[in-house]
């Protein structure tokens, strides 16, 4: 039985990784993936997709292509930058200006072009960082646990300048005990006050649901399919709410 043919746009695409992934899951389901673009402007992966896919274009920068132009796609794919959700990055989640913040040019693209199915990978920060700028109350309360982190370090430098005066060490010591305490109350604040802030997985929940596409995610271990690693990744796979998603037929699927 010949396969179903779909097309497919990659955004974000290394050197086609996740895209190989892709097509592999949906062969199982008994479709044939083609690309039709890719979107990677760093100049080594771009070297590697140019020669794998020599007659697939490389739309460059993500920031710069309007992609109600660019050839329609049935399948869209893409792991966004991760630097700014990971836990060993700055943890800046996803505002505007930071790498992660580049989510926004993949729900442009999803508003654009409106595939039949998206997938999205990304680390597992995505579940701990922040989704949405700090409210009020938060910054107010980092602000406060950052200034007495200041006023430590002010103390124990003369602590250590001034060592050789022990009464002098000694109050100060004392002083740096109450600090302690002060920090310890604006950081129980700030840990509350960080609750209340979306997490960057819920807001691109939010996001798919606001374009009109339903969701589901799960986080895999690359353990899981062989790998002699953990390297934990989640994983969301989207498609439109109002109907023709990408289905599989069950005639057409393998074991």
């Amino acid at each position: 039985m010949t396969p179903i043919t779909l097309r497919a746009g990659s955004l974000f695409s290394g050197y086609g990784g996740l895209d190989l992934g892709v097509v592999a899951a949906l062969a199982r389901f008994g479709f044939r993936v083609e690309p039709a673009w890719f979107c990677e402007f760093d100049e080594a992966p771009s070297r590697i997709l140019a020669h794998h896919w020599p007659d697939v274009p490389n739309l460059g920068d993500v920031t710069k292509v309007d992609f109600t132009k660019a050839p329609r796609v049935d399948v869209m794919s893409g792991g966004f930058p991760c630097q700014d959700v990971s836990v060993a990055g700055r943890q800046q989640g996803l505002k505007d200006g930071t790498r992660s913040g580049l989510w926004a040019e993949f729900r442009r693209a999803i508003s654009e072009q409106r595939p039949r199915l998206v997938v999205i990978e990304n680390v597992r920060g995505l579940l701990s960082a922040d989704g949405e700028p700090w409210h009020d109350e938060m910054t107010a309360a980092d602000a406060e646990v950052r200034r007495w982190d200041r006023v430590a370090a002010l103390i124990e430098h003369r602590i250590r300048r001034w060592a050789g005066d022990r009464d002098y060490v000694r109050r100060k010591r004392a002083e740096l005990v109450r600090v302690a305490r002060h920090r310890k109350r604006a950081l129980a604040r700030r840990e509350r006050e960080h609750r209340l802030v979306q997490r960057a997985i819920a807001t691109v929940l939010r996001d798919l649901a606001d374009l009109g596409f339903d969701a589901e995610w799960t986080g895999l271990e690359a353990s899981t399919v062989g790998a002699p690693h953990a390297r934990f990744r989640v994983f969301i796979i989207a498609w439109p709410r109002e109907g023709g998603a990408v289905a599989p037929d069950p005639e057409r699927c393998g074991e």
